[in-house]
Parts: structure tokens; C-alpha cells; sequence
């Protein structure tokens, strides 16, 4: 059976860290000698390329809960014809040498101090553009804060599902998206009509445990518990919906079992 020419790659960032591994390649392959390199392979038959993803982190790290954030780009793979689709990656977990046979480390590195000896240097141009992407990303965050400071607050109450700018945070902090740094934010308790008691939301809805609770009456999104927080209305930036107050019930005592 012919290889598949489609491969994927995981930049897993934390902290303005880089996670990446040391392959070893011997003379009877393609390369000779030991390369830094991202997690991801070659996908088999039948998979789509986030499943290949996941199924190769898990067989090179041993990483299984893991978030795939965005696509970053198709690059140029080891072996002509090969294409490299890049995604950006979040994880809490820790890597394990899962494969000594193929790697001999894997490590943490600073976006600032990335090993020279790199194995594709297309997907280190899209790890060093992601370090001034970032940069450039806290720059204009706080520009967008002075605009928020100076909004009228909205009229709230609690149950309600808005589109909030939530902003560029730091280290496993959510992010907002797009130019507002906005995700949707569930309001869990009013304290008076400044300031609210807030989870945000995410799509993905992977994500399981006790620590994230799938919307019913809001299907499509899933509450991330740990992300509970205290918010300005100046944050918010448009209603999107409300869920039931039994549901909203449900989520305080979810709430109650994990603070």
C-alpha cells in the first residue's frame, strides 16, 4: 500500500514555551543524525488529519487531553510530494518519552532560545512567526482596553450568554478571538449592575470532565468551569442567548463540588 503523502504537525505553546522533541534519524533513512522536531506523523488510511493528530500525540507523548486551536498552515514535508498541515495545540498535560527507539528527549523550550538543528525549517518560520504574532497580540490587547474603558456598560442578568471581550491573557488564561478578544461568557451570578461573576464558553465540544459543562439549553458549547471569573459589563459586546434557570442551577452546584 502506497504512503499517504498527508502529514500533520502539533505546535504545542505554554507560556511562551514551545514543546519539541529530539529525533534521532539513521543513515538508512532520508536524514542522518538528530533533529529537533514538533509532534505529528503521516496519516493512515481512512484518517482525517486532526485524527492523525491526535493519534500520533498520544503514540509519540502519551498526551491525550489536548486542544487543537487552529490551523496554521500547510507546509512542505520531508519526502517530495509530502504536505504538512500545522495546527497550534494547548495542552496541561506533560510529555513522556513514549517512543526512546525514535526520540531521544522531549522539552520545553522558549520561543526565544529554539534549537538551530530544526528538521523542517518551514514549520520553525510558522513557530517563530507565532512568537511575534503573540507579541504583537499583547500590544494591541491593551490598546483595546482603553477602548473598553471608556464604553457605557449594558444592562445584564444572570443566565444570560454574551459575546464578551474577554481579552489576550496569560499562560492557560482563555483567550478571547478575533480583533475584540471576544468569546461568549455564561453570567452565574449578578453582583450589582457593574460587575458579574463569569465562565466563558468553547465550541469545542471534546472537551469532558469535571471541570467543563456541555450547555443544553445553548447547545454546541461547553462551559469551562475552571475558567470562572470576575467581569466589567464594559466587556460586553452583544447578547447571544439565556439558558434555563434548572441549567443554571445544575452549573452552581457543578460549581459548588470543584472550589
Amino acid at each position: 500500500m502506497a504512503r499517504s503523502p498527508i502529514c500533520t504537525a502539533g505546535i504545542f505553546i505554554r507560556d511562551k514555551n514551545v514543546l519539541l522533541g529530539l529525533r534521532n534519524y539513521k543513515t538508512k533513512q532520508y536524514k542522518d543524525g538528530d533533529f529537533w522536531t514538533t509532534p505529528g506523523g503521516r496519516c493512515d488510511e481512512g484518517e482525517n488529519v486532526k485524527t492523525t493528530l491526535r493519534r500520533e500525540v498520544e503514540e509519540e507523548i502519551g498526551v491525550k487531553n489536548f486542544e487543537i486551536k487552529e490551523e496554521l498552515g500547510i507546509v512542505a514535508g520531508a519526502k517530495e510530494g509530502d504536505k504538512v498541515y500545522v495546527f497550534l495545540c494547548e495542552t496541561k498535560e506533560e510529555p513522556i518519552l513514549m517512543e526512546p527507539e525514535k526520540f531521544k528527549e522531549w522539552g520545553w523550550f522558549n520561543l526565544k532560545k529554539i534549537p538551530e538543528n530544526f528538521l523542517n525549517k518551514d514549520i520553525l518560520k510558522i513557530i517563530v512567526n507565532l512568537k511575534s504574532s503573540m507579541d504583537q497580540n499583547y500590544d494591541k490587547w491593551n490598546i483595546k482596553k482603553k477602548e473598553l474603558s471608556n464604553r457605557e456598560r449594558v444592562y445584564f442578568q444572570k443566565g444570560e450568554i454574551w459575546l464578551a471581550s474577554i481579552g489576550k491573557n496569560i499562560g492557560d488564561e482563555e483567550d478571547g478571538k478575533h480583533s475584540d478578544y471576544e468569546r461568549p461568557v455564561l453570567i452565574v451570578r449578578k453582583f450589582n449592575n457593574n460587575i458579574f461573576l463569569g465562565i466563558p464558553l468553547t465550541s469545542n465540544e471534546e472537551k469532558g470532565g469535571k471541570y467543563y459543562h456541555g450547555l443544553i439549553s445553548f447547545s454546541g458549547s461547553t462551559l469551562i468551569l475552571s475558567q470562572i471569573r470576575l467581569f466589567d459589563a464594559k466587556r460586553l459586546l452583544r447578547f447571544m442567548g439565556k439558558i434555563d434557570n434548572d441549567e443554571l442551577k445544575e452549573i452552581k452546584l457543578k460549581m459548588g463540588n470543584i472550589v
